[in-house]
Protein backbone atom coordinates (compact mmCIF):
# COMPACT_ATOMS: atom_id res chain seq x y z
CA UNK A 1 0.00 0.00 0.00
CA UNK A 2 2.91 2.47 0.40
CA UNK A 3 3.89 4.13 -3.06
CA UNK A 4 6.35 6.77 -3.25
CA UNK A 5 4.74 8.47 -6.11
CA UNK A 6 1.38 9.17 -5.18
CA UNK A 7 -0.02 10.88 -1.82
CA UNK A 8 -0.62 8.33 0.85
CA UNK A 9 -4.08 7.18 1.09
CA UNK A 10 -6.28 8.72 4.26
CA UNK A 11 -8.63 6.73 6.04
CA UNK A 12 -11.51 7.62 8.06
CA UNK A 13 -12.24 5.52 11.32
CA UNK A 14 -15.24 6.08 12.86
CA UNK A 15 -15.62 4.20 16.34
CA UNK A 16 -16.20 4.96 20.29
CA UNK A 17 -13.53 2.14 21.12
CA UNK A 18 -10.51 4.44 21.77
CA UNK A 19 -8.44 0.95 22.05
CA UNK A 20 -8.97 -0.41 18.70
CA UNK A 21 -8.92 2.57 16.95
CA UNK A 22 -5.57 3.43 18.50
CA UNK A 23 -4.51 -0.10 17.55
CA UNK A 24 -6.10 0.39 13.55
CA UNK A 25 -4.54 3.38 13.30
CA UNK A 26 -1.45 2.27 14.47
CA UNK A 27 -1.47 -0.80 11.67
CA UNK A 28 -2.80 1.51 9.01
CA UNK A 29 -0.04 4.53 9.75
CA UNK A 30 2.77 0.98 9.70
CA UNK A 31 1.49 0.53 5.60
CA UNK A 32 2.32 4.17 4.71
CA UNK A 33 -1.01 5.56 5.37
CA UNK A 34 -3.33 8.96 6.88
CA UNK A 35 -5.85 8.13 9.64
CA UNK A 36 -8.40 10.66 11.26
CA UNK A 37 -10.24 9.05 13.79
CA UNK A 38 -14.27 10.65 15.66
CA UNK A 39 -15.77 8.74 18.16
CA UNK A 40 -19.49 10.51 17.69
CA UNK A 41 -21.52 11.58 14.81
CA UNK A 42 -21.26 15.29 16.67
CA UNK A 43 -17.24 15.26 15.97
CA UNK A 44 -18.02 13.87 12.38
CA UNK A 45 -20.04 16.72 11.30
CA UNK A 46 -17.59 18.90 12.83
CA UNK A 47 -14.53 17.41 10.80
CA UNK A 48 -16.20 16.73 7.42
CA UNK A 49 -17.32 20.44 7.51
CA UNK A 50 -13.61 21.43 6.55
CA UNK A 51 -12.08 18.12 5.78
CA UNK A 52 -10.22 16.75 2.80
CA UNK A 53 -11.67 13.97 0.86
CA UNK A 54 -11.32 10.29 2.49
CA UNK A 55 -10.72 7.23 0.79
CA UNK A 56 -12.04 5.25 2.74
CA UNK A 57 -14.50 5.14 6.15
CA UNK A 58 -14.75 2.13 8.28
CA UNK A 59 -17.78 2.81 10.61
CA UNK A 60 -19.13 1.27 13.65
CA UNK A 61 -23.10 0.79 14.18
CA UNK A 62 -22.44 1.75 17.92
CA UNK A 63 -21.70 5.20 18.25
CA UNK A 64 -22.87 6.70 21.86
CA UNK A 65 -25.12 9.02 19.87
CA UNK A 66 -26.15 7.70 16.50
CA UNK A 67 -27.01 5.18 15.09
CA UNK A 68 -24.25 3.96 11.91
CA UNK A 69 -27.54 3.03 10.18
CA UNK A 70 -28.18 7.21 10.37
CA UNK A 71 -24.32 8.05 9.88
CA UNK A 72 -24.20 6.27 6.69
CA UNK A 73 -26.44 9.10 4.24
CA UNK A 74 -24.71 11.92 6.11
CA UNK A 75 -21.10 10.29 4.72
CA UNK A 76 -23.02 9.94 0.94
CA UNK A 77 -24.03 13.38 1.31
CA UNK A 78 -20.65 15.15 2.52
CA UNK A 79 -17.96 16.09 -0.61
CA UNK A 80 -15.35 15.01 1.86
CA UNK A 81 -16.65 11.40 2.10
CA UNK A 82 -18.99 10.77 -0.76
CA UNK A 83 -16.69 9.02 -2.99
CA UNK A 84 -15.08 7.18 -0.49
CA UNK A 85 -16.00 2.86 0.17
CA UNK A 86 -17.52 2.10 3.45
CA UNK A 87 -16.75 -0.87 5.37
CA UNK A 88 -19.28 -1.26 8.49
CA UNK A 89 -16.93 -2.72 11.25
CA UNK A 90 -19.51 -3.75 13.71
CA UNK A 91 -19.93 -6.28 17.12
CA UNK A 92 -22.96 -7.23 15.55
CA UNK A 93 -22.60 -10.60 13.87
CA UNK A 94 -26.39 -10.55 12.40
CA UNK A 95 -27.35 -11.54 8.97
CA UNK A 96 -30.30 -9.04 8.56
CA UNK A 97 -28.65 -6.49 9.63
CA UNK A 98 -26.05 -7.03 7.01
CA UNK A 99 -27.82 -7.50 3.94
CA UNK A 100 -30.01 -4.44 5.00
CA UNK A 101 -26.69 -2.27 4.85
CA UNK A 102 -26.00 -3.72 1.60
CA UNK A 103 -28.63 -2.89 0.91
CA UNK A 104 -28.51 0.76 1.67
CA UNK A 105 -25.03 1.07 -0.29
CA UNK A 106 -22.14 -0.18 2.12
CA UNK A 107 -19.28 -1.74 0.42
CA UNK A 108 -18.31 -4.65 2.76
CA UNK A 109 -19.37 -5.75 6.89
CA UNK A 110 -16.64 -7.19 8.86
CA UNK A 111 -17.55 -8.53 12.40
CA UNK A 112 -15.49 -7.36 15.31
CA UNK A 113 -13.07 -8.97 16.04
CA UNK A 114 -11.03 -10.04 13.28
CA UNK A 115 -7.89 -9.93 12.86
CA UNK A 116 -5.65 -7.09 10.99
CA UNK A 117 -4.67 -8.74 8.12
CA UNK A 118 -7.85 -9.74 7.04
CA UNK A 119 -8.82 -6.08 7.74
CA UNK A 120 -6.04 -4.66 6.08
CA UNK A 121 -6.94 -6.71 2.80
CA UNK A 122 -10.27 -5.56 2.72
CA UNK A 123 -8.93 -2.13 3.11
CA UNK A 124 -6.68 -2.78 0.17
CA UNK A 125 -9.11 -4.28 -1.83
CA UNK A 126 -11.84 -1.35 -1.29
CA UNK A 127 -8.98 1.14 -1.78
CA UNK A 128 -8.36 -0.61 -5.38
CA UNK A 129 -11.61 -0.88 -6.25
CA UNK A 130 -12.42 2.85 -5.60
CA UNK A 131 -9.41 3.56 -7.75
CA UNK A 132 -10.25 1.65 -10.39
CA UNK A 133 -14.01 3.33 -10.25
CA UNK A 134 -12.38 6.52 -10.08
CA UNK A 135 -10.16 5.77 -12.87
CA UNK A 136 -13.22 4.59 -14.78
CA UNK A 137 -15.04 8.21 -14.29
CA UNK A 138 -12.00 9.47 -15.80
CA UNK A 139 -11.29 6.85 -18.65
CA UNK A 140 -14.74 8.61 -19.57
CA UNK A 141 -13.90 11.88 -19.84
CA UNK A 142 -10.90 11.19 -21.64
CA UNK A 143 -12.37 9.13 -24.03
CA UNK A 144 -14.22 12.11 -25.08
CA UNK A 145 -11.28 14.04 -25.63
CA UNK A 146 -9.43 11.76 -27.56
CA UNK A 147 -11.79 9.25 -29.24
CA UNK A 148 -11.22 11.37 -32.59
CA UNK A 149 -7.64 11.64 -32.68
CA UNK A 150 -6.83 8.57 -31.58
CA UNK A 151 -8.49 5.14 -31.82
CA UNK A 152 -5.76 2.86 -30.36
CA UNK A 153 -5.89 4.67 -27.05
CA UNK A 154 -9.73 4.81 -27.62
CA UNK A 155 -9.35 0.79 -27.59
CA UNK A 156 -6.91 0.87 -24.71
CA UNK A 157 -9.19 2.63 -22.56
CA UNK A 158 -12.34 0.67 -23.26
CA UNK A 159 -10.92 -2.52 -22.46
CA UNK A 160 -9.98 -0.71 -19.43
CA UNK A 161 -13.47 0.75 -18.34
CA UNK A 162 -15.03 -2.48 -19.18
CA UNK A 163 -12.81 -4.15 -16.56
CA UNK A 164 -13.65 -1.49 -14.30
CA UNK A 165 -17.30 -1.73 -14.68
CA UNK A 166 -17.15 -5.74 -14.64
CA UNK A 167 -15.61 -5.77 -11.28
CA UNK A 168 -17.77 -3.27 -10.01
CA UNK A 169 -20.81 -5.07 -11.19
CA UNK A 170 -19.84 -8.22 -9.81
CA UNK A 171 -18.66 -6.62 -6.77
CA UNK A 172 -22.23 -5.04 -5.96
CA UNK A 173 -24.04 -8.76 -6.97
CA UNK A 174 -22.14 -10.83 -4.74
CA UNK A 175 -21.73 -8.78 -2.11
CA UNK A 176 -25.56 -8.36 -1.24
CA UNK A 177 -26.54 -12.01 -3.26
CA UNK A 178 -27.53 -14.70 -0.39
CA UNK A 179 -27.67 -17.33 -3.04
CA UNK A 180 -24.53 -19.87 -3.75
CA UNK A 181 -25.59 -20.76 -7.10
CA UNK A 182 -26.22 -16.77 -8.21
CA UNK A 183 -22.85 -15.79 -6.49
CA UNK A 184 -21.42 -18.58 -8.43
CA UNK A 185 -22.90 -17.61 -11.82
CA UNK A 186 -21.98 -13.83 -10.88
CA UNK A 187 -18.51 -14.92 -11.01
CA UNK A 188 -17.80 -16.62 -13.80
CA UNK A 189 -19.73 -14.11 -15.97
CA UNK A 190 -17.25 -12.06 -14.82
CA UNK A 191 -14.11 -14.41 -15.44
CA UNK A 192 -15.84 -14.71 -18.81
CA UNK A 193 -15.81 -11.03 -19.38
CA UNK A 194 -12.36 -10.30 -17.85
CA UNK A 195 -9.73 -13.12 -19.34
CA UNK A 196 -9.66 -14.11 -22.77
CA UNK A 197 -8.99 -18.35 -21.52
CA UNK A 198 -10.34 -21.72 -22.52
CA UNK A 199 -11.57 -22.88 -19.61
CA UNK A 200 -11.67 -21.79 -15.29
CA UNK A 201 -13.37 -23.00 -12.61
CA UNK A 202 -13.73 -22.16 -8.36
CA UNK A 203 -13.22 -25.23 -6.52
CA UNK A 204 -14.13 -25.10 -2.69
CA UNK A 205 -12.66 -27.67 0.17
CA UNK A 206 -15.23 -29.91 1.47
CA UNK A 207 -16.03 -30.15 5.13
CA UNK A 208 -16.34 -34.13 4.68
CA UNK A 209 -13.29 -35.23 2.83
CA UNK A 210 -11.14 -32.40 3.40
CA UNK A 211 -10.76 -32.27 -0.45
CA UNK A 212 -11.15 -29.73 -3.24
CA UNK A 213 -14.40 -30.13 -5.05
CA UNK A 214 -15.39 -28.21 -8.70
CA UNK A 215 -18.48 -26.29 -7.70
CA UNK A 216 -18.27 -24.37 -11.24
CA UNK A 217 -16.74 -24.00 -13.99
CA UNK A 218 -16.97 -21.61 -17.04
CA UNK A 219 -17.48 -25.10 -19.45
CA UNK A 220 -20.27 -26.52 -16.92
CA UNK A 221 -18.44 -29.96 -17.17
CA UNK A 222 -20.21 -32.22 -15.39
CA UNK A 223 -17.24 -34.37 -15.15
CA UNK A 224 -15.29 -31.53 -13.67
CA UNK A 225 -18.12 -31.47 -10.99
CA UNK A 226 -17.65 -34.94 -9.78
CA UNK A 227 -13.72 -34.75 -9.42
CA UNK A 228 -12.00 -34.50 -6.26
CA UNK A 229 -8.43 -33.05 -5.60
CA UNK A 230 -6.79 -33.70 -2.89
CA UNK A 231 -4.80 -30.63 -1.26
CA UNK A 232 -1.43 -31.39 -1.80
CA UNK A 233 -2.00 -32.38 -5.29
CA UNK A 234 -1.86 -30.06 -8.19
CA UNK A 235 -0.92 -26.44 -8.70
CA UNK A 236 -4.55 -25.48 -6.86
CA UNK A 237 -3.72 -27.63 -3.82
CA UNK A 238 -0.52 -25.52 -3.70
CA UNK A 239 -2.19 -22.43 -4.07
CA UNK A 240 -4.61 -23.49 -1.40
CA UNK A 241 -1.99 -24.53 1.23
CA UNK A 242 0.55 -21.51 0.39
CA UNK A 243 -2.62 -19.10 0.71
CA UNK A 244 -0.73 -17.04 -2.62
CA UNK A 245 -1.97 -16.50 -6.27
CA UNK A 246 0.65 -17.23 -8.99
CA UNK A 247 0.79 -18.37 -12.31
CA UNK A 248 2.49 -20.62 -14.65
CA UNK A 249 2.90 -20.43 -18.45
CA UNK A 250 4.83 -23.75 -18.91
CA UNK A 251 1.89 -26.20 -16.62
CA UNK A 252 3.04 -29.44 -18.75
CA UNK A 253 6.54 -29.07 -16.73
CA UNK A 254 5.97 -27.81 -13.91
CA UNK A 255 6.37 -30.38 -11.23
CA UNK A 256 3.57 -29.25 -8.72
CA UNK A 257 1.26 -29.68 -12.28
CA UNK A 258 -1.23 -32.26 -11.68
CA UNK A 259 -2.01 -33.74 -15.22
CA UNK A 260 -5.17 -36.62 -14.20
CA UNK A 261 -7.21 -33.47 -13.95
CA UNK A 262 -6.48 -33.01 -17.73
CA UNK A 263 -7.79 -36.61 -18.55
CA UNK A 264 -10.89 -35.68 -16.77
CA UNK A 265 -11.71 -32.84 -18.51
CA UNK A 266 -10.11 -33.26 -21.99
CA UNK A 267 -8.48 -29.61 -21.74
CA UNK A 268 -4.80 -29.92 -22.18
CA UNK A 269 -2.88 -27.54 -19.54
CA UNK A 270 -0.88 -24.84 -21.26
CA UNK A 271 -0.70 -22.14 -19.11
CA UNK A 272 -2.67 -21.74 -15.92
CA UNK A 273 -3.67 -18.57 -13.40
CA UNK A 274 -4.68 -19.61 -9.99
CA UNK A 275 -5.43 -17.56 -6.67
CA UNK A 276 -7.13 -18.74 -3.12
CA UNK A 277 -10.52 -18.08 -1.79
CA UNK A 278 -9.57 -16.34 1.81
CA UNK A 279 -12.37 -15.36 3.65
CA UNK A 280 -11.79 -14.28 7.78
CA UNK A 281 -8.34 -15.54 7.73
CA UNK A 282 -9.16 -19.25 6.46
CA UNK A 283 -8.41 -20.11 2.77
CA UNK A 284 -11.98 -21.75 2.04
CA UNK A 285 -10.71 -22.60 -1.82
CA UNK A 286 -9.21 -21.46 -4.86
CA UNK A 287 -10.36 -19.73 -8.33
CA UNK A 288 -8.37 -21.48 -11.48
CA UNK A 289 -8.13 -20.06 -15.41
CA UNK A 290 -6.63 -22.31 -17.95
CA UNK A 291 -5.16 -21.04 -21.31
CA UNK A 292 -4.69 -17.42 -21.72
CA UNK A 293 -5.76 -17.32 -25.63
CA UNK A 294 -3.79 -13.82 -26.40
CA UNK A 295 -0.57 -14.82 -24.84
CA UNK A 296 1.16 -15.68 -21.46
CA UNK A 297 -0.57 -14.96 -18.01
CA UNK A 298 1.09 -11.79 -16.93
CA UNK A 299 1.32 -9.74 -13.26
CA UNK A 300 -1.62 -8.04 -14.31
CA UNK A 301 -3.44 -10.98 -14.79
CA UNK A 302 -2.48 -11.75 -11.35
CA UNK A 303 -3.03 -8.41 -9.40
CA UNK A 304 -6.86 -8.58 -11.12
CA UNK A 305 -7.77 -12.18 -10.23
CA UNK A 306 -6.47 -11.67 -6.79
CA UNK A 307 -8.96 -8.50 -6.42
CA UNK A 308 -11.54 -10.78 -7.71
CA UNK A 309 -10.93 -13.73 -5.53
CA UNK A 310 -11.16 -11.84 -2.37
CA UNK A 311 -14.84 -10.69 -3.68
CA UNK A 312 -15.60 -14.06 -4.39
CA UNK A 313 -14.43 -15.44 -1.04
CA UNK A 314 -16.58 -12.86 1.01
CA UNK A 315 -19.84 -13.50 -0.97
CA UNK A 316 -19.22 -17.37 -0.70
CA UNK A 317 -18.76 -16.87 3.27
CA UNK A 318 -22.04 -14.69 3.29
CA UNK A 319 -23.85 -17.17 1.71
CA UNK A 320 -22.49 -20.33 4.04
CA UNK A 321 -23.45 -17.95 7.37
CA UNK A 322 -26.89 -16.85 5.96
CA UNK A 323 -27.54 -20.80 5.51
CA UNK A 324 -25.96 -21.86 8.68
CA UNK A 325 -28.44 -19.13 10.03
CA UNK A 326 -31.47 -20.34 8.36
CA UNK A 327 -30.97 -23.86 9.52
CA UNK A 328 -30.55 -22.85 13.36
CA UNK A 329 -34.28 -20.39 13.14
CA UNK A 330 -35.83 -23.33 11.47
CA UNK A 331 -34.61 -25.56 14.57
CA UNK A 332 -35.23 -22.59 16.87
CA UNK A 333 -38.72 -22.15 15.53
CA UNK A 334 -39.18 -26.49 15.77
CA UNK A 335 -38.49 -26.31 19.09
CA UNK A 336 -40.42 -23.73 20.08
CA UNK A 337 -43.31 -24.94 18.43
CA UNK A 338 -42.53 -28.08 20.01
CA UNK A 339 -42.77 -26.92 23.38
CA UNK A 340 -45.86 -24.46 23.25
CA UNK A 341 -47.48 -27.95 22.49
CA UNK A 342 -46.01 -29.78 25.45
CA UNK A 343 -46.98 -26.95 27.75
CA UNK A 344 -50.69 -26.73 26.31
CA UNK A 345 -51.20 -30.56 27.26
CA UNK A 346 -49.35 -30.01 30.24
CA UNK A 347 -51.65 -27.47 31.09
CA UNK A 348 -54.84 -29.81 29.97
CA UNK A 349 -53.46 -32.15 32.11
CA UNK A 350 -54.26 -30.30 34.97
CA UNK A 351 -57.62 -30.21 33.89
CA UNK A 352 -58.19 -33.94 33.15
CA UNK A 353 -59.65 -34.72 36.43
CA UNK A 354 -62.40 -31.99 36.53
CA UNK A 355 -62.85 -32.64 32.47
CA UNK A 356 -63.39 -36.54 33.25
CA UNK A 357 -66.08 -35.70 35.57
CA UNK A 358 -67.78 -33.00 33.47
CA UNK A 359 -67.46 -35.77 30.56
CA UNK A 360 -68.90 -38.39 33.03
CA UNK A 361 -72.22 -36.46 33.83
CA UNK A 362 -73.32 -36.20 30.04
CA UNK A 363 -72.40 -40.29 29.27
CA UNK A 364 -73.92 -41.51 32.71
CA UNK A 365 -77.15 -39.36 31.32
CA UNK A 366 -76.80 -40.76 28.22
CA UNK A 367 -76.85 -44.39 29.50
CA UNK A 368 -79.66 -43.69 31.47
CA UNK A 369 -81.68 -42.60 28.94
CA UNK A 370 -80.76 -45.17 26.87
CA UNK A 371 -81.98 -47.81 29.37
CA UNK A 372 -84.88 -46.51 30.31
CA UNK A 373 -85.73 -46.68 26.47
CA UNK A 374 -84.49 -49.83 25.43
CA UNK A 375 -85.67 -52.03 28.46
CA UNK A 376 -88.97 -50.70 29.92
CA UNK A 377 -92.33 -49.98 27.94
CA UNK A 378 -93.00 -46.74 27.65
CA UNK A 379 -94.84 -44.53 25.42
CA UNK A 380 -94.40 -43.05 22.16
CA UNK A 381 -94.07 -39.66 23.84
CA UNK A 382 -92.24 -41.00 26.98
CA UNK A 383 -89.47 -42.69 24.51
CA UNK A 384 -89.14 -39.56 22.66
CA UNK A 385 -88.66 -37.71 25.83
CA UNK A 386 -85.87 -39.95 26.61
CA UNK A 387 -84.06 -39.89 23.30
CA UNK A 388 -84.34 -36.53 23.46
CA UNK A 389 -82.75 -35.98 26.57
CA UNK A 390 -79.77 -38.15 24.97
CA UNK A 391 -79.32 -35.96 22.02
CA UNK A 392 -79.07 -32.87 24.05
CA UNK A 393 -76.05 -34.62 26.38
CA UNK A 394 -74.90 -36.18 23.22
CA UNK A 395 -74.75 -32.26 22.10
CA UNK A 396 -72.86 -31.26 25.23
CA UNK A 397 -70.34 -33.78 25.48
CA UNK A 398 -69.50 -32.38 22.26
CA UNK A 399 -69.13 -28.84 22.68
CA UNK A 400 -66.84 -30.20 25.85
CA UNK A 401 -64.59 -32.05 23.01
CA UNK A 402 -64.59 -29.05 20.93
CA UNK A 403 -63.29 -27.05 23.46
CA UNK A 404 -60.79 -29.24 24.65
CA UNK A 405 -59.73 -29.71 21.38
CA UNK A 406 -59.68 -26.32 20.36
CA UNK A 407 -57.11 -25.48 22.78
CA UNK A 408 -55.14 -28.64 22.49
CA UNK A 409 -54.45 -28.74 19.08
CA UNK A 410 -51.11 -27.49 17.74
CA UNK A 411 -50.83 -23.59 16.65
CA UNK A 412 -51.75 -22.35 13.36
CA UNK A 413 -49.14 -19.85 13.79
CA UNK A 414 -51.42 -17.88 12.15
CA UNK A 415 -52.53 -13.81 12.96
CA UNK A 416 -56.40 -12.52 12.61
CA UNK A 417 -58.06 -10.23 13.81
CA UNK A 418 -59.89 -10.97 17.49
CA UNK A 419 -61.93 -9.68 20.78
CA UNK A 420 -59.94 -10.03 23.31
CA UNK A 421 -62.84 -10.70 25.59
CA UNK A 422 -64.11 -13.75 23.37
CA UNK A 423 -60.87 -15.19 23.92
CA UNK A 424 -61.00 -14.76 27.96
CA UNK A 425 -65.21 -16.15 28.02
CA UNK A 426 -63.37 -19.39 26.37
CA UNK A 427 -60.76 -19.92 28.18
CA UNK A 428 -63.22 -19.71 31.17
CA UNK A 429 -65.31 -22.06 29.65
CA UNK A 430 -62.90 -24.55 29.41
CA UNK A 431 -61.95 -23.97 32.99
CA UNK A 432 -64.99 -23.68 34.47
CA UNK A 433 -65.61 -27.72 35.58
CA UNK A 434 -62.14 -27.30 37.26
CA UNK A 435 -63.21 -24.03 38.99
CA UNK A 436 -66.28 -25.73 40.65
CA UNK A 437 -64.15 -28.08 42.45
CA UNK A 438 -62.37 -25.62 44.16
CA UNK A 439 -63.17 -22.77 46.52
CA UNK A 440 -61.72 -19.81 44.11
CA UNK A 441 -64.53 -16.83 42.83
CA UNK A 442 -63.71 -15.36 39.61
CA UNK A 443 -64.91 -11.76 38.66
CA UNK A 444 -65.00 -10.30 35.49
CA UNK A 445 -64.73 -6.69 34.65
CA UNK A 446 -64.56 -6.47 30.44
CA UNK A 447 -64.60 -3.24 28.70
CA UNK A 448 -67.71 -2.98 26.04
CA UNK A 449 -65.48 -1.20 23.97
CA UNK A 450 -62.25 -3.22 23.17
CA UNK A 451 -60.54 -2.24 19.99
CA UNK A 452 -59.39 -5.44 18.04
CA UNK A 453 -56.12 -6.79 18.14
CA UNK A 454 -53.41 -8.66 15.68
CA UNK A 455 -53.35 -11.82 17.16
CA UNK A 456 -52.65 -15.90 16.96
CA UNK A 457 -55.77 -16.61 19.12
CA UNK A 458 -54.52 -19.97 20.85
CA UNK A 459 -51.58 -18.86 21.57
CA UNK A 460 -53.32 -15.90 23.50
CA UNK A 461 -55.75 -18.36 25.11
CA UNK A 462 -52.67 -19.98 25.70
CA UNK A 463 -51.11 -17.23 27.75
CA UNK A 464 -54.21 -16.49 29.60
CA UNK A 465 -54.88 -20.03 30.78
CA UNK A 466 -51.13 -20.09 32.38
CA UNK A 467 -52.13 -16.89 34.30
CA UNK A 468 -54.89 -18.39 35.73
CA UNK A 469 -53.44 -21.66 35.99
CA UNK A 470 -50.85 -19.58 38.04
CA UNK A 471 -52.89 -17.83 40.06
CA UNK A 472 -54.83 -21.17 41.14
CA UNK A 473 -51.29 -22.07 41.96
CA UNK A 474 -50.92 -19.20 44.58
CA UNK A 475 -54.45 -20.03 46.12
CA UNK A 476 -54.89 -23.73 47.13
CA UNK A 477 -57.26 -23.38 49.39
CA UNK A 478 -59.65 -20.58 48.60
CA UNK A 479 -59.47 -16.92 47.30
CA UNK A 480 -60.35 -14.21 44.66
CA UNK A 481 -59.24 -13.50 41.00
CA UNK A 482 -60.20 -10.68 39.55
CA UNK A 483 -60.06 -10.10 35.00
CA UNK A 484 -60.41 -6.83 33.87
CA UNK A 485 -60.10 -5.75 30.26
CA UNK A 486 -59.55 -2.03 29.50
CA UNK A 487 -58.44 0.84 26.23
CA UNK A 488 -55.36 2.41 27.52
CA UNK A 489 -54.49 4.51 24.79
CA UNK A 490 -53.92 2.75 21.71
CA UNK A 491 -53.00 -0.40 23.58
CA UNK A 492 -55.79 -3.24 24.92
CA UNK A 493 -54.78 -4.03 28.61
CA UNK A 494 -55.48 -7.30 30.59
CA UNK A 495 -55.52 -7.76 34.24
CA UNK A 496 -55.38 -10.64 36.58
CA UNK A 497 -55.15 -10.15 39.92
CA UNK A 498 -55.40 -12.91 42.68
CA UNK A 499 -55.57 -12.88 46.36
CA UNK A 500 -52.24 -15.57 46.92
CA UNK A 501 -49.82 -16.05 48.62
CA UNK A 502 -47.93 -13.06 46.63
CA UNK A 503 -44.10 -13.38 45.37
CA UNK A 504 -40.92 -11.79 47.13
CA UNK A 505 -39.05 -9.54 44.78
CA UNK A 506 -36.11 -12.06 43.91
CA UNK A 507 -39.10 -14.54 42.77
CA UNK A 508 -40.65 -11.40 40.53
CA UNK A 509 -37.58 -10.52 38.75
CA UNK A 510 -37.32 -14.32 37.93
CA UNK A 511 -40.95 -15.11 37.48
CA UNK A 512 -41.00 -15.46 33.63
CA UNK A 513 -37.40 -16.95 33.58
CA UNK A 514 -37.22 -20.75 32.07
CA UNK A 515 -37.64 -23.47 34.73
CA UNK A 516 -37.66 -21.32 37.24
CA UNK A 517 -40.45 -22.59 39.48
CA UNK A 518 -41.58 -22.74 43.23
CA UNK A 519 -43.57 -25.69 43.09
CA UNK A 520 -41.20 -28.83 42.70
CA UNK A 521 -44.08 -30.51 40.63
CA UNK A 522 -44.11 -27.75 38.06
CA UNK A 523 -41.80 -27.13 35.03
CA UNK A 524 -41.70 -23.37 35.10
CA UNK A 525 -41.94 -23.05 31.31
CA UNK A 526 -45.54 -21.72 31.20
CA UNK A 527 -45.10 -18.07 31.93
CA UNK A 528 -41.97 -17.93 30.21
CA UNK A 529 -43.50 -19.31 27.15
CA UNK A 530 -46.13 -17.22 27.88
CA UNK A 531 -43.53 -14.23 27.86
CA UNK A 532 -42.59 -15.49 24.20
CA UNK A 533 -45.68 -14.82 22.75
CA UNK A 534 -46.47 -11.29 24.40
CA UNK A 535 -43.08 -10.47 22.82
CA UNK A 536 -43.80 -12.00 19.25
CA UNK A 537 -47.12 -10.26 19.41
CA UNK A 538 -45.48 -7.09 20.25
CA UNK A 539 -46.83 -6.50 23.53
CA UNK A 540 -45.80 -6.70 27.46
CA UNK A 541 -46.03 -8.87 30.01
CA UNK A 542 -45.45 -7.25 34.24
CA UNK A 543 -45.73 -8.43 37.32
CA UNK A 544 -46.48 -6.97 41.02
CA UNK A 545 -46.97 -8.87 43.76
CA UNK A 546 -46.22 -8.83 47.62
CA UNK A 547 -46.02 -11.67 49.73
CA UNK A 548 -49.16 -12.02 51.75
CA UNK A 549 -51.06 -9.43 49.77
CA UNK A 550 -51.68 -11.56 46.05
CA UNK A 551 -50.11 -10.60 42.49
CA UNK A 552 -51.35 -8.47 39.44
CA UNK A 553 -50.69 -9.78 35.90
CA UNK A 554 -50.55 -7.19 33.07
CA UNK A 555 -50.83 -8.12 29.54
CA UNK A 556 -50.64 -4.95 26.90
CA UNK A 557 -51.27 -5.40 23.54
CA UNK A 558 -51.53 -3.10 20.44
CA UNK A 559 -54.55 -2.17 18.86
CA UNK A 560 -54.78 -3.57 15.10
Amino acid sequence: MKDKGKRPSTILIIDDNQELTQLISAAFISEGMQTKVVRSAAALRTLLFSAEPFDLVLLDLGLPDADGRDVYPLLKQNPATAAAPVIVFSGEDDIGRRVQLLGLGADDYLVKPCSLNELMARVSIHIQLNQLRQAKKEADTQLKIQVAANKQLFKVEQSRRKQAEQLYHMSQIISASLDSDEVFESAMDTLRALFDVQSGSIALVEKESGKLAFVSSLDQSPLLKQARLSIDQGVAGYVFREGKALFVNDAQNDPRFYKNLDRVTGVTTHSLLCAPLIARSRTIGVVELLNKRSGKFTQNDLTLLSTLATSIAVAIDNVRLYQEQAHLIQQLTLSQEQLLQSEKMSATGRLAASLAHEINNPLQAIHSCLQLTLQFDLTPEKRAEYLWMASEEVERLMDIGSRILEFARPSSGTYELVQVNRIIDQVMNLAHKHLEHHHWQIHRDLASDLMLIQAIPDQLAQVFFSIMLNAFDAMPDCGDLTIKTQMCGDWVEIRFQDTGIGMTSTEQERVFEPFFTTKESRSGLNLAISYGIIKNHHGTIQVESQVGSGSTFTVRLPRA
